[in-house]
Order: C-alpha cells, then sequence, then structure tokens
C-alpha cells in the first residue's frame, strides 16, 4: 500500500473543486430568487444554519 501523499493539488483537481464551487454558488443563488431555503454545516459554530 502507497502512504506517500502528494503536497501539491492537481490542476484537474482544481478544475474539479472550481466547477463544483460555480454549481452550488448557482444552485444557492437559484434557491434565493425563488423564496426557497437552504440548510447548510457551519463548521465554525458546528451548527446547522438556515440560509
Amino acid at each position: 500500500m502507497n502512504t506517500e501523499r502528494k503536497s501539491e493539488v492537481s490542476e484537474n483537481a482544481l478544475a474539479i473543486g472550481q466547477a463544483l464551487q460555480n454549481a452550488v454558488t448557482k444552485a444557492l443563488d437559484k434557491k434565493k430568487k425563488l423564496g426557497q431555503y437552504a440548510v447548510i454545516w457551519d463548521d465554525k459554530t458546528q451548527t446547522v444554519k438556515r440560509i
């Protein structure tokens, strides 16, 4: 088993992360415009928040 970890993130992984961030932002904006709400986890306070 290979237990070595790479310290750098590949360009492909960065592109995937950016695509996911864009998709979530778009979905939350759409929900806001439609008057719907979303439930998210807040790591700082470790609580569920309704936005």
